[in-house]
């Protein structure tokens, strides 16, 4: 089982995938006030609910646009997981070359939208995320 959790700034979406499928989704607030312990609670009373064991997952991905998060979720992984994060960000080799004057200003999360839309339909593709803010890529 794999976590994926995309941190953005108005909220935090978590899928956990299974045998390459989207298996459960869960949606929770952005709040860079909170502490790992705080997420903890919820992200493990959401898998409870669920009937899953936190021990079955192999991986945790994080993308993640709000800075003070990632160290949060790092921990997070670390502590609740066992599992060290990886971080979607600058030198991740996703198979996608980012042309663009600086491909370290590019969020994790339309690096995200990019790779799934190639994967999802090939190249060359038009991504809209309705987000907080509206991006095209």
């Amino acid at each position: 089982m794999i976590l994926c959790i995309d941190i953005g700034n108005t909220h935090v979406v978590i899928g956990l995938f299974v045998e390459g499928e989207l298996a459960h989704s869960w949606r929770l607030q952005s709040d860079s006030e909170r502490t790992v312990d705080e997420y903890s609670l919820e992200i493990l009373s959401l898998l409870n609910i669920g009937s899953i064991d936190r021990a079955n997952i192999n991986q945790v991905i994080i993308s993640c646009v709000v800075p003070t998060l990632s160290r949060v979720f790092q921990k997070l992984s670390t502590k609740y997981f066992n599992k060290t994060a990886l971080f979607v960000g600058p030198g991740l080799r996703t198979g996608l070359k980012i042309a663009c004057d600086d491909p370290r200003s590019v969020g994790a999360d339309r690096i995200c939208n990019a790779v799934a839309a190639k994967e999802l339909f090939g190249a060359p593709a038009i991504v809209v995320d309705f987000g907080t803010a509206t991006t095209f890529d």
